[in-house]
């Protein structure tokens, strides 16, 4: 701990004001990240990417800031899109009747006779 130098008080000073303001906005950031999990998994489209536009968003400005690096919000940027967009998918597929349901209900409906043409004969 500084106790003699003035200069490395008020360094001291400012340096613990910083790391507080730092650890809320850190803080901050992943309260949202949670919420867009919480929005992705209850498949909740438009919550999710509203979540995922403010959260992008206080990502770029803790890294401009310098709170962390701009290539790590990058990363958790990236990330979260891509967790969105798997799940907007999985849920697509889920929904939608597999290639070999659809081929087995088009055999059962349709029994029609196909007549060769003069080729195939």
């Amino acid at each position: 701990m500084a106790d003699r130098h003035p200069s490395a008080v008020k360094r001291e000073r400012q340096n613990e004001r910083r790391r507080l303001r730092n650890q809320a906005v850190k803080s901050t950031i992943k309260s949202y990240q949670k919420k867009f999990i919480a929005a992705v998994d209850a498949e909740d489209w438009t919550a999710a990417d509203g979540l995922l536009i403010d959260t992008a968003s206080r990502l770029d400005r803790a890294g401009l800031r310098k709170i962390m690096h701009k290539n790590q919000a990058s990363r958790k940027k990236s990330r979260m899109a891509l967790h969105l967009k798997r799940a907007k998918e999985a849920a697509v597929t889920l929904a939608r009747p597999s290639k070999r349901i659809v081929a087995e209900a088009a055999k059962t409906s349709t029994r029609t006779k196909k007549t060769k043409t003069k080729r195939q004969k």
